[in-house]
């Protein structure tokens, strides 16, 4: 038991410096480049970013990077951490299981949210399977328990948009760039990102990058869907005074809990419509060879312990036998 928690313990240590070096990284990188001016690919390093830990305590690195002094390894029987390395153990299990709590509750609270939703009407169907253009599209439910659309869960999406959207008096408008945003999500595959995340911020929920990387990832995901569905510089007007009629009437029914196994559309909703409003612009020619390299670096190169030591032989020293006493010699 006790070399199990020194292996846990010995992982987290070289996950947490794992994710502090590549947070910075792709800090460093999108700062450089503009994180705004591709949000898809900024959405992809901080994807990496927090699968990062998921390798690190799998283990599953190809190559090792010798760079963690051994005094910090719980393996270590002097001078490291095995004296605490099973109250850290047990802390970070505890740790682990309240939050993965809270991620089964949010589960919950959104499926219950799609089992109470109820089918949409006969045109708004119709209009809404125009729109998806394709058979195995998310299913659509309204609801009153949400007061903006939102894609909800992990592994088989349902798109929700609120009653009041719903209504024939709604504008057609607002519900076209809505669901547009909506099945961007469900395209790119943001569910199952999300639920990376989740297990991330699970795994690592004493790590503050874990958490500041997964809130720069859920915005970069929401600025790449709305730059997918607006290609112009006309349709990103029209569809930003769309996100402020929304935000408009969003306020009018009043505010409601979010739930966090949600993507919901009012994500920073004044970010992305000055993002919106702002001329495109092409990422740089060397942003696609640095994500490359980062990503290549994120999935095989990992960090582990220098090793120990080997202890001196004086056998092997080269002037020993200069500083070997010398024992006197009995006169013939």
């Amino acid at each position: 038991m006790t070399s199990l928690a020194a292996l846990l313990s010995d992982r987290l240590v070289l996950g947490a410096i794992d994710l502090s070096l590549m947070a910075l990284a792709a800090a460093v990188m999108l700062r450089v480049f503009g994180s705004d001016r591709a949000p898809h690919v900024s959405a992809f390093v901080w994807l990496a970013v927090l699968a990062k830990p998921l390798i690190s305590l799998a283990g599953g690195t190809l190559v090792h990077v010798t760079a963690v002094p051994r005094q910090w390894a719980a393996a270590e029987p002097v001078g490291g951490m095995a004296a605490i390395a099973p109250w850290v153990a047990l802390a970070w299990l505890i740790g682990v299981f309240v939050f993965a709590g809270r991620m089964i509750r949010d589960w919950w609270r959104a499926d219950q949210i799609i089992r109470n939703a109820v089918e949409p009407s006969d045109d708004l169907a119709d209009f809404y399977r125009q729109l998806a253009g394709r058979s195995r599209a998310p299913r659509l439910r309204v609801s009153s328990a949400v007061t903006s659309p939102a894609i909800a869960g992990w592994i088989r999406p349902v798109i929700l948009i609120p009653s009041w959207m719903a209504t024939n008096e709604a504008p057609r408008e607002q519900l076209f760039w809505s669901l547009r945003h909506e099945l961007m999500h469900a395209r790119r595959l943001d569910t199952l990102a999300g639920l990376v995340r989740r297990i991330s911020e699970a795994l690592l929920f004493f790590h503050p990058l874990v958490w500041w990387a997964g809130s720069r990832w859920e915005r970069s995901v929401e600025l790449a869907c709305d730059r997918a569905v607006a290609r112009s510089s006309e349709e990103a007007a029209i569809y930003a005074s769309q996100l402020y009629r929304i935000l408009i009437e969003m306020r009018k029914q009043g505010e409601r809990p979010p739930v966090p196994a949600m993507s919901m559309m009012k994500t920073e909703i004044g970010r992305r419509i000055r993002t919106l409003l702002d001329r495109p612009a092409r990422p740089a020619r060397m942003l696609p060879v640095a994500v490359l390299i980062f990503a290549a670096a994120a999935a095989c190169a990992g960090l582990t312990y220098q090793p120990p030591r080997p202890a001196a032989n004086p056998d092997n020293c080269p002037d020993a036998a200069k500083h070997a006493p010398v024992s006197p010699t009995a006169p013939r």
